[in-house]
């Protein structure tokens, strides 16, 4: 059989680019296809990134909208899922803030008012133990030519120190200096109430041991935390001018 050379050649020619044809047809489709299955997972997994930063950023997410991948929409949908949930704990933690906030505001209103009433009460209770004292004229005034003075500086706004002076018959002065344990409202009310006693019991006894002992038994009587008074009493005459 003879076949022309021409006719060969142009056969096997024919062949050649039919088959680079065909190739650069398929190499097209596979590149089509494989470009549309990378835009099918890139896109939603790009939204996913996105909402999970505006997510982040505002405390809130868009909608996704679903894929053409079946595992794609799962991803997508377990997304949406936790991001409802964690915008419910941030209402509910932003509620709490503000319950809170508003609380702290409320008892610090209260605590600033009580303040203020102790502050109040304090003063008062401070200018009442200093009227309980003898005042400094009232000193100069029990014996002509005596020259006395007393002054009580408490550590808090009253305090447990306590100081007297009382004209007794026959022109006797009474002295009589002490000091309370403990400080604070407690002692300034054992204070007072030592001098109550001191000068129910200075007209009607007559040396200080026995005023002392007194005392020292309507102080012992209920005294069950124990608190006690030391104190130094004295009687004399005044000098003459």
């Amino acid at each position: 059989l003879a076949v022309p050379e021409s006719d060969f050649t142009g056969f096997v020619s024919r062949q050649r680019r039919d088959t680079l044809l065909l190739s650069l047809a398929a190499i097209s489709l596979a590149g089509l296809l494989g470009w549309a299955l990378v835009r099918a997972l890139i896109r939603p997994i790009e939204a996913v990134a996105a909402a999970s930063s505006q997510l982040a950023a505002e405390g809130r997410a868009p909608a996704l909208r679903p894929g053409l991948l079946w595992e794609v929409n799962r991803l997508s949908q377990a997304f949406s899922s936790t991001a409802e949930q964690l915008l419910g704990l941030l209402k509910q933690l932003q509620e709490r803030q503000a319950s809170a906030e508003e609380d702290v505001a409320r008892r610090t209103a209260e605590l600033r008012h009580t303040n203020s009433r102790l502050e109040e009460e304090g003063a008062m209770a401070a200018r009442i133990q200093q009227e309980l004292l003898v005042p400094g004229d009232h000193l100069d005034a029990l014996a002509p030519g005596l020259r006395v003075a007393a002054q009580m500086v408490a550590s808090r706004s009253v305090g447990g120190d306590l100081y007297d002076a009382i004209g007794l018959r026959d022109d006797f002065l009474l002295f009589c200096a002490g000091d309370v344990s403990g400080k604070g409202m407690p002692a300034a009310l054992l204070m007072s109430i030592c001098l109550g006693l001191l000068r129910s019991y200075a007209e009607a006894l007559d040396s200080p041991s026995a005023i002392m002992r007194r005392i020292n038994q309507r102080l012992a009587d209920n005294n069950d935390d124990c608190a006690f008074t030391l104190s130094l009493i004295h009687i004399s005459e005044p000098t003459r001018p």
